[in-house]
């Protein structure tokens, strides 16, 4: 039995790798996570052992020119050379939200999570250099979005002075935090955007 099952959802733009935690990889996630000397990457890799023996293959950014250190990135798509290398990728599917969530939270707490499927030369479309704060449909809500991601920002109620910022990616994560003053929350949400912004922005040329 697989710790893991893949499942190639969407269409276009849309597409993703549905990776489906199984009872026995939960399992196995939960006592690696108490493995003091198991890096999570190495726990990632071991979940998927099984499918990068069977047609699966991971790739490195640099093997494909990819302007990202997404560590996360796997193909079923072409073939390794001589050398060790990948040739014939048609597309790859990436983890854009990295640095943002941590895969194995999400995979832990909702059970999936996905990878973004990109295709082969495939560049992001132009997108704005700050962060541009709109005012929302209900009072003292702020909007703003970028490199895949959309802000949210409340005030909570009863409560002066504090502020929900909700970051929802286009790879389907949720977060939601509070923070003690709109400063405080338009400058995590600013940390987020920048983080995306030096991930992908040099795509755009």
């Amino acid at each position: 039995m697989n710790y893991v099952e893949l499942e190639k959802i969407g269409t276009g733009d849309g597409s993703a790798l549905r990776i489906h935690l199984t009872a026995l990889g939960r399992t196995e996630l939960v006592d690696e996570r108490e493995n003091p000397f198991a890096s999570p990457l190495t726990i990632w890799f071991d979940l998927l052992e099984s499918h990068l023996c069977n047609g699966w293959m991971t790739v490195s950014p640099e093997q494909i020119g990819a302007l990202t250190s997404d560590p996360y990135i796997i193909t079923d798509s072409g073939s390794i050379d001589d050398e060790g290398n990948p040739v014939g990728v048609e597309y790859v599917y990436a983890y854009p939200d990295y640095q943002i969530f941590d895969a194995l939270d999400q995979l832990e707490a909702h059970g999936t999570v996905d990878l973004r499927r990109y295709d082969a030369e495939q560049r992001m479309p132009p997108e704005p250099q700050r962060v541009a704060w709109l005012a929302g449909d209900t009072p003292g809500q702020l909007t703003a979005s970028g490199y895949g991601l959309e802000f949210t920002i409340m005030p909570v109620a009863d409560q002066s002075q504090m502020h929900c910022l909700t970051v929802r990616s286009d790879n389907g994560n949720v977060s939601t935090r509070r923070y003690r003053g709109l400063g405080a929350a338009k400058g995590q949400a600013t940390r987020l955007f920048n983080i995306r912004k030096r991930m992908y922005g040099k795509q755009e040329a």
